[in-house]
């Protein structure tokens, strides 16, 4: 069965070097008026047996800067365990979750956007 996956061991996942590839605001998200918040989306790309993508939601409320919404990820990595059976989408959110904050990804939108003022 063909499908979009890039299939790697949790061990490969956690090498990867992810690079940004586009942020934006989203003026179109929803917005609490009793706990004001920037919200955007970014996107990141990671080389590997084929290019890699991750994409997911943020938040910035005030005082707090900014908060992945893992929840939202999308991407076309799918880990697999020892045996090379793919794992759930929770292991995956999990994984790219770490090597995203390892990588410092807020920091990178920040100034990509220009928030420096905001978050």
């Amino acid at each position: 069965m063909l499908d979009v996956y890039v299939r790697l061991s949790v061990m490969e996942a956690e090498r990867l070097a992810p690079r940004h590839l586009y942020s934006a605001l989203d003026d179109d998200a929803p917005c609490d008026m009793a706990t004001p918040t920037l919200q955007g989306v970014t996107e990141w790309v990671a080389d590997g047996p084929r290019t890699l993508s991750f994409g997911w939601d943020w938040s910035a409320p005030i005082d707090i800067g900014l908060v992945a919404h893992w929840s939202s990820l999308r991407t076309n990595l799918m880990l697999v365990d020892e045996a090379g059976v793919d794992l759930d989408a929770a292991a995956t959110r999990a994984c790219v979750a770490r090597v995203m904050e390892r990588c410092g990804w807020q920091r990178d939108v920040v100034r990509i956007l220009d928030l420096s003022s905001a978050a």
